[in-house]
């Protein structure tokens, strides 16, 4: 495989996203959900990630892809909703000042 399973789970997880997000939120809200959901999903990989690093212990590649694709999953609903606002916005953009 050209990536780790992790990384794959997060390809897979970011697709499924964006499947699900229409699906789960409409089209209408471009609200961002709170941060506190996206910290507490990637406390896991940070920690997965880092143990595997510094040599804590080995993840198998089951528990790295379901990791990834948890993560993966819910990065949709951040990603799509910070486009939403760009283009609400008409990426209005103030010019420098001189």
């Amino acid at each position: 495989m050209a990536v780790c399973a992790r990384c794959a789970g997060i390809y897979v997880g970011f697709l499924a996203g964006l499947l699900a997000t229409p699906v789960c939120r409409g089209f209408g809200g471009v609200r961002m959900p709170p941060a506190r959901i996206l910290a507490v999903l990637t406390s896991p990989l940070a920690l997965d990630a880092a143990a595997n690093l510094l040599g804590l212990w080995n993840t198998a590649n089951l528990p790295r892809f379901l990791i990834g694709f948890v993560w993966g999953l819910v990065l949709p609903f951040y990603f799509l909703a910070g486009i939403g606002e760009i283009a609400l916005r008409g990426l209005a953009i103030p010019p420098p000042k001189k």
